[in-house]
């Protein structure tokens, strides 16, 4: 479940001093309160249900079994601490998104993850239809955190980029270097897209995936597409340079280089040598090939168009609707692409509250006028 779709997300990143710093500040009660909800996440449950749910797991304190009374109490704690938040769903709480991943790891590492979920399998049953999309978040996190990457394969043939959001969020990083390569691309999607929409802290992510890049030169374009928000020009171009063997020369970083470089001059506002990379890119995509029309799926390339919406020129104007129309048959980042119709739509005298994107009619005919 991507978090978006929370009814509370976290405004601030945060980094894993805070998260420990903020959970040992809690009373052992209120911590396995915590990691119960990082656990459950996207599921929400009352803190009635949440105390049965743990009195079944058997957990002790000090030798002696936790009333259930104690865990629900401490399920304002968890709230002032600004771990877990109430919804609007009849007094369910559920575990604020940045610390989902945190809370999951600290429970595996507690010993405490196995006993969370057996302990709320019986009442997965009687909910299964319901919150089947909900369940299947929860045990993607749960099987990559415990690495039981035989039931992750059995059970997740495929999965969508969105569901891996949570690889981007503190010290969820490193579980990326030992995730089968099959989910790779999807992983460094989804947490790459999670980045920017949230500006978290990348470098554990960026670190994790420099141990895989073998595995995922495509994924080349998005780490340099988070060097160059950073600021971090030589940097980003320098990430395909640094791919192993003759993966400089393919093709996806070739045109992944020639995108860096479109948004790197589209940021310098050098239009025209962006418009001369953004060609170096639909050249790149094209070789070996007999379309005429492609769109690199490349963020860097995506919000490089910037520049054909900035020199509004007519043929710059037809260029961009051209490209805009291919992009909506690809599987580009909706984000951006939305990000640079919007643009276009301002530019054409529009107002802010404009809402549609490139997919719909309407944007073609802004662009052609």
């Amino acid at each position: 479940m991507d978090p978006r779709e929370a009814d509370w997300v976290s405004s601030r990143p945060a980094s894993m001093t805070d998260f420990s710093a903020r959970f040992r500040a809690l009373k052992p009660a209120a911590r396995i309160v915590a990691m119960a909800y990082g656990v459950l996440h996207p599921c929400r449950r009352t803190p009635l249900q949440i105390s049965q749910l743990l009195k079944q797991a058997g957990f002790k304190l000090d030798g002696r079994p936790v009333p259930q009374y104690r865990y629900k109490v401490s399920c304002d704690e968890v709230i002032d601490a600004g771990i877990v938040h109430k919804t609007t769903d009849r007094g369910k709480l559920v575990a604020d998104p940045q610390w989902t991943a945190w809370l999951t790891l600290e429970a595996h590492r507690q010993h405490r993850l196995s006993r969370i979920e057996r302990a709320f399998r019986t009442e997965r049953l009687d909910r299964w239809h319901a919150e089947a999309h909900l369940f299947s978040a929860m045990d993607l996190r749960c099987h990559v955190v415990a690495g039981r990457f035989q039931r992750l394969e059995r059970e997740f043939e495929e999965t969508d980029p969105g569901e891996w959001w949570w690889l981007a969020t503190p010290g969820a990083g490193g579980l990326l270097a030992n995730l089968p390569a099959r989910y790779l691309s999807d992983a460094l999607d989804g947490s790459v897209a999670y980045l920017t929409r949230t500006a978290a802290h990348p470098e554990s992510l960026l670190a994790a995936w420099h141990e895989r890049m073998a595995d995922a030169p495509a994924g080349a374009s998005d780490v340099a597409f988070i060097r160059l928000l950073q600021g971090r020009r030589d940097d980003a171009l320098a990430v395909f340079d640094a791919l192993p063997g003759e993966l400089p020369l393919a093709k996806a970083a070739r045109t992944g280089r020639a995108a860096t470089r479109a948004l790197a001059a589209t940021m310098q506002g050098d239009d025209a040598g962006a418009l001369r990379h953004i060609e170096d890119a639909i050249a790149s995509e094209k070789a070996g090939t007999r379309k005429r029309n492609v769109f690199p799926v490349s963020r860097p390339f995506t919000l490089a168009l910037l520049a054909l919406v900035r020199d509004h020129g007519p043929d710059r104007k037809a260029r961009l609707g051209h490209l805009l129309r291919v992009a909506g048959k690809t599987d580009a980042d909706p984000g951006l692409l939305h990000f640079v119709s919007l643009a276009v739509h301002m530019r054409a005298g529009g107002g802010v509250s404009w809402a549609q994107d490139c997919r719909n009619p309407s944007i073609n005919r802004l662009i052609e006028g």
